[in-house]
C-alpha cells in the first residue's frame, strides 16, 4: 500500500535528527526489505522541521520506519490511493 508520511522534530533536535537520518539511510541500504520503499523522497515543508514522504510499504515496514525514528519525530501515516483508480471505480459502487 503506499503512504504520505508526515513527521516533524523540535528544532533543538536538529542535530540529532540529521545524524539519525544518516543512520537510518545505512540500515535500509543494508536490509531494505524492512523498510518502506521510497516513492517521493523526503522532503521539508516551508518553516523547516515539519516533513513528508511518500512511501510504499508493509504495515511492519512502517513500524520499522517509526521505531527507527523514535522518540525524535512526530509519525503520521496516511493511505494513499491513486485518484485515477478510484474515479474509475466509483460507478461501480452505486
Amino acid at each position: 500500500m503506499k503512504y504520505i508520511v508526515f513527521s516533524e522534530y523540535c528544532p533543538k533536535d536538529r542535530d540529532k535528527v540529521v545524524e539519525r537520518a544518516k543512520e537510518i539511510t545505512e540500515k535500509m541500504e543494508k536490509n531494505p526489505e524492512k523498510y518502506p520503499k521510497w516513492l517521493y523522497p523526503p522532503h521539508n515543508l516551508a518553516g523547516g522541521t515539519k516533513t513528508f514522504i511518500v512511501v510504499e510499504a508493509t504495515p511492519e515496514q512502517l513500524m520499522n520506519q517509526r521505531h527507527a525514528w523514535m522518540p525524535l519525530t512526530t509519525f503520521k501515516a496516511v493511505p494513499i490511493f491513486d485518484a485515477r483508480e478510484l474515479t474509475e471505480r466509483y460507478p461501480k459502487l452505486k
